[in-house]
């Protein structure tokens, strides 16, 4: 499954209408994880939900629909403050974005993108 072409046009006038602040690296964990989506057919419709989230996270990392937060549990684990980011609210097994601010200025790194733990 890829994004329909309303779906792309959609995420296009996001990035249109938001200047973006930050460069987004995402490690090979959170590619898998895009990837999986996105090749999944029980995963319909979070794929646009996703990148939609990424587009919104490089322009404005506390965006309200974000609901951006730190993640104590992995910020202990990885020592380093992990953020958390909503791609969905009030589902089961809602899907998070967990990123840090990377190691140069106005850099961001997606650790992972999974249901919420």
């Amino acid at each position: 499954m890829t994004l329909t072409q309303e779906e792309k046009k959609k995420i296009a006038e996001l990035k249109k209408d938001l200047p973006q602040k930050l460069a987004l690296v995402l490690t090979p964990e959170a590619r898998q994880h895009l990837k999986e989506i996105a090749s999944n057919p029980h995963f319909k419709g979070l794929e646009f939900q996703a990148k939609a989230a990424l587009v919104k996270l490089v322009h404005n990392p506390k965006h309200s629909g974000l609901n951006s937060h730190k993640f104590y549990g992995l910020s202990k684990m990885f020592h380093m403050d992990v953020w958390e980011s909503y791609i969905q609210n009030n589902t089961p097994g809602a899907w998070r974005i967990f990123w840090h601010y990377g190691a140069e200025k106005n850099m961001l790194t997606v650790l992972m993108i999974t249901t919420h733990p």
